[in-house]
């Protein structure tokens, strides 16, 4: 399947086409971090610059940034 599963708790539309997870040490330190990107949502391919998006989107939070308040 192209698209990722709905987050827990989400209704089954609410599919994603990008999702990050990553550990941490007790003091709240990244040590690894898993990018999962879709390459293609219900409507079919995606296309280089959207993949490209979602990479750049997914990598913040690989490194520990939040989605903006102002989004």
């Amino acid at each position: 399947a192209a698209l990722l599963p709905p987050p827990a708790g989400a209704g089954p539309d609410e599919s994603r086409i990008g999702e990050t997870g990553f550990t941490t040490d007790e003091r709240g330190w990244i040590h690894a971090a898993t990018i999962t990107i879709a390459i293609a949502d219900a409507r079919g391919p995606l296309d280089v610059y959207t993949v490209q998006n979602i990479a750049r989107h997914e990598l913040g939070h690989a490194i520990g940034l939040d989605h903006s308040p102002d989004a």
